[in-house]
C-alpha cells in the first residue's frame, strides 16, 4: 500500500500472510518462507516478462493447476504476478482462499452480528430502525453543545477512504454529485467530485447502498440503505425532498413491519412518471405507483429451501419505459414488458441453488437499445451480451474480472454513445471495445500506493461506474468509479489504463471503518494508532512523522504505542495475531506465538504465526491491551486471558493463561481493561455478558470473581473513572434497552444509567477527566452525552453525528477522540479549559518564610525588590488557571492579621498565608475566622479525586506548615516535590499531604 508498507522488512510480512485465509484450496508448498519463493518469482520475470502458470508454479513451489486457480480467484495475469510485492504477493494468495468476499467473510460478519444480537442471539429486523428514531427525538429534544462539546475536528485518515457503493450526478447541476459510503452516510460534491461533505442532517451511520433522483423533480431523491454482504441493517429506503438537504424515512419500507426491507441494493426512478418506483431487496424486485407509500413484490426467486433471491438492479429501457430488466441473485435476470407490473426470469448463467451470492449486475445500451450486457458471478466473471433488449443472452468471453469475489463488487458500464464499448468492475477494470468479445485490464490494485507515492491506478474492488451526464464520446469520456477506497475518475474512459489516467476523486471523504483506536496527546500533538476493515492499522505520531503509516494488510485489530518507546508500536490482524514495530528502526517482531487460542496454523503455506497448534478460539477482532505504566507487559483476551511480562524485549515473548476459558463454547473474551495505577486488577468481559475482576492478576494462580445482575449480552467495553478508580462502568451490544451499566462501589453492586439512550449497542463509553458527571457514550446510531452521571442524555448532528462510534477516549485531560466505524477518527475539546499560568513559589531568607503566589504582577513586583530585600525562587511551580476552568476549585488566600489568637494570647504573623482549597472552605473560613483576612481568589487549581490523589498528567500539590507563635510566624509552604515535602516533616514541620493538584502543562 504505502511505499513504507511495501519496503517493510520480510519478517512483518508475517502478520498478513493469514489476513484474509479462508477455505483452503491451495495445496502445501514445503516448509520455505515466502520471501524465497517472492525472490524466485522476481528473477523468473527479470527473464521471461510474461512467464507461464508452470514456470510460476516452479517459482512459487506450487503446481501449474494451482497457480491458474489463485490468479482467476485474484483476477490476475502472469505480468502482474511479476509486478505484485511481497507483502502483496502474500495478501492476494491469502484472499484466493477465500470462500466469501473481500472484507467481508463469514467471521467479519458473524463478528460484526455478534454486536447486534441479544441474549438470544436474535436482531430485531427493526432494530435498527427503532434505534435511528429514537435518537431523532432526543435531537428534537436536545441542546447544542451538550457535554462541552461546540466542535469536532475530524483527524482522518485522509489518505484512503472507505468503501464507495452508488454514486449519483444531479440531472440539473453536473457539478453536484452524490455519493453513498458502505457505512458512513451520503456525501456531497459541487464541484463534480473532486471534494465532498458529509450531509449530516440524517442517521449517517446508515450504510447506503443506492442512490436516485427522481426524472421530474430533482429535489426529489432517494436512498437505498442496509448491506447484506457486510451484516449492516438498515432503515429501508430514505427519501429527501431538498436536494440532499434532510431526509427521512419512508414508513412502508420499515424493516421491523418487513424483513425485506432490512437490505436495500436498488432504487430506481422511472423515466418519466413520478409515482412509479421500483426497488430491489432482500426479498426480491419490488414495484410502488403511488411514490413510495405502499410496494408490491413482483419478482422473486426461490431457491430449494425456499428461501428469497436478492434484487440488486433495475433498468428502464432507454427508449420503451414498459421494457424493464431486472439484476437478480441465483444467476438471473427478469425482464418485463408491462412496465414493470410482472417479470419473467430468465437464467443466464448456470442455475444454481446458492442464490444470495450469485449476483447478476447489468447496463443497458443507450446508443443501441436493443443491446444489454450482464456481468455474471460465474468462473470468477462471465459477460454475456443480449440483442433483443434482454429476451435472449449469449455468452461473450470470460474475462475473469470478478475472481472468487463476485456477490461483494460486480459493476458494469456501457459507452452511452458506442454499445461496443463496456467496462466491468470486480477486483480490477478490465475493458472491451468489441462488445464484450474480448477485454483488457485497465486498472492493477498491485500498482495502488497511497501515500507518499503518486497515485499510479485505482484502488480495488469496484461497486459503482457512473458517466459524466455530458458524455459524448468525445471532447467529454469523463467516468467515476466507485470502490473499497473511495472514488476515482477516469478523464477518459475510452484510453485509462493501469497506470495512466487515474486520479483520486476522494478529497475530504473520511469514511474508513475503524474496528479500534488509542492515542495520547503531548506537546507534539495528538497521536493515534487504530486497526480498520480491510485496510489494516493506521498510524499517526508527530514522533514518528507527519504522515500516516500503515503495517501489513487485512483487517486491523487494536494498536497501542509503547508507553516509553514513542516510535515504537504494538497492532494486530485478525484473530488475535499480535506484533510490534519499531517505526523508527524497522524492527519487527510478531510476539503472538504461544498463545495457542490465536491464530490457526496455515499448513499449506508452511505458517505457523502463533503456533503450530493454534486453534483459533478467538474473536475475530480481539481485545488487548498494552499496560500504560510497562510496555513489557500485555495482557491478550481470547477463550482465555493470556499475559506476556516480556512483550517488549522478548525474542520470543512467553505467555501464559491467567484466566481460563469458558465452558461455553464460543464465550470469547470481548474485553479487557485495567485498573489505573495497578496492574494486578483486571478486568474481562465475555461474549455472553459475563463480567469477571481479579484484584491479583499478576499472581502465579490468579483469583476472579463474576460481577453479577448484568446483562448476558456482549460485553464491549469496561472503563474507569479516572478520577475515581473505584467507579467504573460496561457496556453491552443488542438492539435492547439497557446497554450502559455503572458501578460505584468497584463492581459490588451495579445500575443501570441507560435510560434515554436508544435501544441500541453501546460500544464504549468515556468520563470526563475533571467532570466526572460528564459522560460520553458511543453507539449503532452516534455519540450521546450526559452531563449528570447519566440521569439525561443528549446528542447532536455534529462530527461523528449518528455514525456507529467504537472507541471513545481522552487523550489528556481536554482532548476527546472518537473512533468510527466508517467516518474516521475525530477529537474535541469539551469545555476548552482557560490557558494555564505559573503558581510560583518564593522564600526569603532574612524572614525564613515560604510564600507562593500566582499574580503575574505580584510575582514581578516581589523580583523587582518591591516586596523588601531577601526574596528570591525556590525552582518549585506548578501549573493552575487563572480562570474557571473544566473540574477547578477557586484557591482563596488570606493572611493573619495583627489580632491576638485566642487560644495562646499570642499575635498571628503579619506574613502568614493561608489558602483554602474549594469554595465551600473558602466560605467557611471567611465565616469562621475572623483573625484571617480575605485577600480574594488567588488562582483555580484542580481538586483531588474521591480517595486522594490526583488523576494522570496532573501535578499533586502537598502542604505542610509550622506554628512559629514565638517568632509571630504560622509559615504554609506548598511544593510539587516529595523530597521537599518530606525534608520540611524531618525538619518538625506538620505534614498534611496532596492537597490540590496542579493542571498539566
Amino acid at each position: 500500500m504505502f511505499k513504507q508498507a511495501l519496503a517493510f522488512h520480510r519478517a512483518a510480512l508475517a502478520l498478513s500472510l493469514t489476513a484474509l485465509a479462508g477455505c483452503a484450496t491451495l495445496p502445501a508448498p514445503p516448509a520455505e518462507t515466502l520471501s524465497e519463493r517472492h525472490a524466485r518469482v522476481q528473477e523468473l520475470c527479470a527473464s521471461t516478462p510474461q512467464p507461464s502458470d508452470v514456470a510460476l508454479g516452479v517459482a512459487l513451489a506450487l503446481p501449474a493447476e494451482a497457480v491458474a486457480e489463485w490468479r482467476k480467484a485474484r483476477s490476475l495475469d502472469a505480468d502482474q504476478v511479476c509486478r505484485l510485492p511481497e507483502n502483496r504477493l502474500a495478501r492476494s494468495l491469502a484472499k484466493a482462499k477465500k470462500a466469501n468476499v473481500a472484507g467481508s467473510s463469514e467471521d467479519m460478519r458473524e463478528f460484526i452480528e455478534l454486536f447486534q444480537r441479544d441474549q438470544h442471539g436474535n436482531i430485531p429486523d427493526g432494530g435498527m430502525a427503532r434505534a435511528v428514531t429514537q435518537r431523532e427525538a432526543i435531537l428534537k429534544a436536545g441542546r447544542e453543545k451538550a457535554g462541552g462539546i461546540a466542535t469536532w475536528t475530524s483527524v482522518g485518515p485522509n489518505v484512503v477512504a472507505g468503501r464507495v457503493r452508488a454514486v449519483l450526478y444531479d440531472r440539473l447541476d453536473n457539478d453536484r454529485v452524490y455519493l453513498g459510503a458502505a457505512t458512513g452516510g451520503i456525501w456531497l460534491s459541487t464541484d463534480g467530485g473532486n471534494n465532498w461533505s458529509a450531509v449530516n442532517d440524517f442517521a449517517s451511520s446508515l450504510s447506503i447502498t443506492a442512490l436516485a433522483q427522481d426524472a421530474n423533480d430533482a429535489n426529489v431523491l432517494y436512498a437505498g440503505t442496509g448491506e447484506w454482504v457486510a451484516g449492516f441493517r438498515g432503515v429501508g429506503i430514505m427519501k429527501s425532498t431538498d436536494r440532499g438537504a434532510s431526509w427521512s424515512r419512508m414508513p412502508s419500507t420499515d424493516p421491523g413491519i418487513s424483513s425485506c426491507w432490512r437490505y436495500v441494493q436498488e432504487v430506481a426512478t422511472h423515466p418519466s412518471n413520478s409515482s412509479t418506483l421500483f426497488a430491489g431487496n432482500w426479498c426480491g424486485i419490488y414495484r410502488s405507483t403511488n411514490g413510495g407509500e405502499s410496494w408490491t413484490r413482483v419478482h422473486q426467486i426461490t431457491n430449494s429451501h425456499n428461501q428469497l433471491g436478492v434484487g440488486w438492479r433495475v433498468l428502464f429501457s432507454p427508449t420503451n419505459s414498459n421494457r424493464v430488466l431486472a439484476a437478480t441473485s441465483g444467476r438471473q435476470v427478469a425482464l418485463s414488458t408491462d412496465g414493470g407490473q410482472s417479470f419473467t426470469g430468465i437464467q443466464v448463467g448456470t442455475a444454481v441453488d446458492d442464490i444470495w451470492l450469485k449476483r447478476v449486475n447489468i447496463a443497458w445500451s443507450k446508443s443501441s437499445p436493443a443491446v444489454v450486457y450482464a456481468s455474471v458471478n460465474e468462473n470468477s466473471g462471465d459477460i454475456y451480451q443480449s440483442t433483443d433488449a434482454g429476451s435472449t443472452w449469449t455468452k461473450m468471453s470470460n474475462p475473469a474480472a470478478l475472481g472468487n469475489q463476485g456477490e461483494y463488487g460486480n459493476s458494469l458500464w456501457v459507452d452511452p454513445t458506442d454499445a461496443n464499448i463496456l467496462i466491468v468492475g470486480g477486483i480490477d477494470l478490465h475493458r472491451s471495445i468489441d462488445g464484450g468479445a474480448s477485454f483488457s485490464r485497465i486498472s492493477d490494485w498491485s500498482r495502488q500506493y497511497y501515500i507518499v507515492e503518486n497515485m499510479y491506478s485505482a484502488h480495488a474492488d469496484h461497486h459503482a461506474i457512473v458517466n459524466h451526464p455530458g458524455y459524448n464520446g468525445g471532447s467529454n469520456r469523463l467516468v467515476l468509479f466507485g470502490t473499497d477506497g473511495g472514488l476515482y475518475r477516469a478523464a477518459d474512459a475510452r484510453t485509462v489504463s493501469n497506470v495512466d489516467g487515474w486520479q483520486v476523486s476522494s478529497g475530504g471523504l473520511v469514511t474508513t471503518q475503524f474496528y479500534a483506536v488509542s492515542g495520547k496527546k503531548d506537546s507534539g500533538g495528538l497521536a493515534v494508532i487504530g486497526g480498520t476493515q480491510d485496510n489494516s492499522t493506521f498510524i499517526l505520531s508527530p514522533s514518528i512523522g507527519t504522515a500516516w503509516r500503515q503495517p501489513g494488510t487485512g483487517d486491523g485489530g487494536p494498536g497501542y504505542f509503547d508507553p516509553a518507546i514513542p516510535t515504537q508500536v504494538y497492532y494486530s490482524t485478525q484473530y488475535l495475531n499480535l506484533a510490534r514495530w519499531n517505526v523508527s528502526t524497522g524492527a519487527w517482531k510478531g510476539i503472538c506465538k504461544g498463545i495457542t487460542e490465536a491464530t490457526k496454523a496455515d499448513t499449506e503455506r508452511s505458517y505457523e504465526p502463533c503456533g503450530p497448534d493454534a486453534t483459533q478460539k478467538v474473536n475475530f477482532i480481539a481485545p488487548y491491551i498494552v499496560d500504560p505504566t510497562n510496555g513489557e507487559r500485555i495482557f491478550a483476551g481470547a477463550a482465555s486471558l493470556w499475559l506476556s511480562e516480556n512483550a517488549r524485549t522478548g525474542s520470543q515473548p512467553a505467555w501464559r493463561i491467567i484466566k481460563p476459558a469458558s465452558a461455553t463454547e464460543g464465550n470469547y473474551i470481548s474485553a479487557v481493561t485495567l485498573r489505573p495505577g495497578n496492574s494486578n486488577h483486571v478486568w474481562v468481559g465475555h461474549n455472553k455478558g459475563e463480567v469477571y475482576s481479579s484484584s491479583d492478576a499478576l499472581s502465579a494462580t490468579p483469583t476472579w470473581t463474576q460481577a453479577t445482575g448484568l446483562p448476558s449480552r456482549i460485553v464491549s467495553s469496561i472503563v474507569f473513572d479516572p478520577s475515581n478508580n473505584s467507579r467504573l462502568f460496561a457496556t453491552f451490544g443488542g438492539f435492547e434497552n439497557g446497554n450502559l451499566w455503572t458501578s460505584d462501589n468497584y463492581g459490588s453492586t451495579w445500575r443501570s444509567i441507560s435510560a434515554g439512550l436508544p435501544a441500541a449497542p453501546i460500544y464504549t463509553v468515556a468520563v470526563h477527566p475533571t467532570r466526572p458527571n460528564v459522560l460520553y457514550a458511543g453507539t449503532e446510531v452516534g455519540l450521546f452525552v450526559s452531563e449528570n452521571g447519566g440521569v439525561n442524555w443528549a446528542t447532536q448532528n455534529d462530527g461523528p453525528a449518528a455514525t456507529l462510534v467504537r472507541v471513545l477516549f481522552f487523550a489528556d485531560s481536554t482532548t476527546l477522540v472518537a473512533g468510527t466505524y466508517g467516518r474516521g477518527i475525530w477529537q474535541t475539546t469539551p469545555y476548552d479549559a482557560p490557558p494555564t499560568i505559573d503558581v510560583v513559589e518564593f522564600y526569603n531568607t532574612i524572614l525564613d518564610h515560604y510564600f507562593i503566589t500566582g499574580g503575574t504582577g505580584e510575582i514581578a513586583f516581589i523580583e523587582s525588590g518591591g516586596a523588601g530585600p531577601g526574596w528570591s525562587r525556590t525552582g518549585d511551580q506548578f501549573k493552575a488557571y487563572g480562570s474557571p476552568a473544566a473540574g477547578s476549585q477557586p484557591v482563596c488566600r488570606f493572611y493573619g492579621s495583627w489580632e491576638i489568637d485566642p487560644a495562646t494570647g499570642l499575635r498571628r504573623g503579619p506574613n502568614s498565608h493561608f489558602y483554602t482549597m474549594n469554595a465551600a472552605e473558602c466560605e467557611y473560613v471567611k465565616q469562621t475566622n475572623q483573625a484571617l483576612v480575605y485577600e480574594g481568589i488567588a488562582f483555580h487549581a484542580l481538586p483531588l479525586q474521591t480517595g486522594g490523589g490526583c488523576a494522570t498528567g496532573q501535578v499533586p500539590v502537598y502542604r505542610a506548615y509550622n506554628q512559629r507563635w514565638q517568632v509571630n510566624d504560622s509559615n504554609h509552604r506548598y511544593t510539587t516535590s516529595v523530597a521537599t515535602y518530606n525534608q520540611m516533616v524531618a525538619l518538625g514541620w506538620a505534614g498534611e499531604g496532596v492537597v490540590m493538584c496542579g493542571a498539566a502543562n
